[in-house]
């Protein structure tokens, strides 16, 4: 399961868990990450090793004493959707669909089928446009539920940056570019790598560090030795801890396609990092001109413009100042597991699990 998915699904247990609530996880790929928001998890969690075991876990979830199941969608055979459905149909739940119709068609065609979509109490994305187009794909109103952050483990910390920056031998004089994402085409991070000459031009000292792992990292390797940037771009293939990495970045980066606002931008924000984002519409909607600056992201004249006007002006402090109030006013755990509630309709849950 995609390293975003998990945070997601440990940042609503967690939510729910400051609100009273008794929470368990069943995952079907392996464990959650431990370092998932600052590695706290709120109750119980099971693993399933492999799809096979799905039906006797089905089986004993469904006589489960649970008030609430949320059911967070994943690539699974539309068979594996009529068991779950089977063992579902007549209990309360929630779909939390965790991908977009563009990029999901198939998920989408299997969850419409298996009936798993349309006897959920509620459906539920993390952007309205996601939402939307949804809605118009299965005949129901969508809700959108963005994702969360603990605002204690994510906050602006001029020692910790610091601290970084000598443990990996960068000056406080260096600018530095920070991307955390999964190392695939569509998070376009090849944009920001091509973008770096223009900036470089100006800044002659810069870093930029790439977090995060993914089937893309031998074509973003090969374009770095293309283009002579080896010792400017620096991968880091997992970091337990984020926090440091968003106080060591003078901006925050991302250039991702067709998704909802990512876990990263909301820490970003938390950390008042100022933010340049991809012009797509659902970054857009998501967070206001106040908060970051949106750009193509297949221009790399425009890109390397944006990336120049936030290491050059004032204005990056105030949008990073912004950002964090944006962040500790919309997207934290206590706001998202209060929508949850919210989607509920007054079925007070005492014990809830995220499947």
């Amino acid at each position: 399961m995609p390293l975003l998915h998990q945070a997601n699904i440990v940042s609503l247990a967690n939510g729910l868990g400051t609100l009273g609530d008794d929470v368990t996880m069943v995952n079907l790929f392996g464990r959650l990450v431990s370092h998932c928001e600052g590695g706290h998890k709120q109750g119980i969690e099971h693993s399933i090793s492999t799809s096979a075991r799905l039906p006797y876990y089905l089986s004993r979830l469904s006589q489960t004493q649970v008030d609430f199941f949320t059911l967070f969608s994943c690539d699974l055979d539309e068979d594996y959707y009529r068991l779950i459905h089977r063992a579902f149909s007549a209990r309360p739940y929630l779909l939390y669909l965790t991908r977009a119709l563009d990029d999901g068609g198939e998920l989408y065609q299997a969850l419409k089928r298996s009936g798993v979509a349309a006897d959920a109490h509620a459906l539920v994305a993390e952007s309205e446009s996601v939402a939307a187009r949804a809605g118009d794909f299965f005949g129901r109103p969508v809700h959108m539920v963005s994702a969360g952050i603990n605002p204690l483990h994510y906050y602006p910390s001029a020692v910790d940056g610091l601290r970084l920056r000598g443990a990996l031998g960068i000056g406080e004089a260096t600018k530095v570019l920070l991307t955390i994402a999964p190392l695939e085409e569509r998070e376009g991070i090849q944009q920001v790598i091509e973008a770096l000459p223009g900036v470089l031009r100006q800044f002659g000292d810069i870093r930029y560090f790439v977090v995060g792992e993914g089937s893309y990292a031998a074509e973003l390797r090969s374009l770095c030795a293309r283009l002579g940037l080896e010792s400017v771009v620096r991968f880091v293939a997992a970091a337990g801890d984020l926090l440091p990495y968003y106080n060591m970045a003078d901006v925050f980066v991302l250039m991702s396609r067709n998704r909802a606002i990512p876990i990263s931008c909301i820490e970003a924000m938390a950390c008042a990092r100022p933010m340049l984002l991809a012009s797509n519409e659902r970054f857009v909607e998501a967070l206001p001109s106040s908060c970051s600056l949106h750009v193509p992201p297949r221009d790399a004249e425009q890109l390397a413009d944006g990336i120049l006007c936030l290491l050059n002006g004032a204005q990056a402090q105030a949008m990073g100042a912004q950002a964090r109030l944006y962040a500790l006013r919309h997207y934290t755990w206590t706001a998202r597991a209060r929508q949850i509630h919210q989607l509920c309709s007054g079925m007070r849950p005492t014990r809830l699990a995220a499947a």
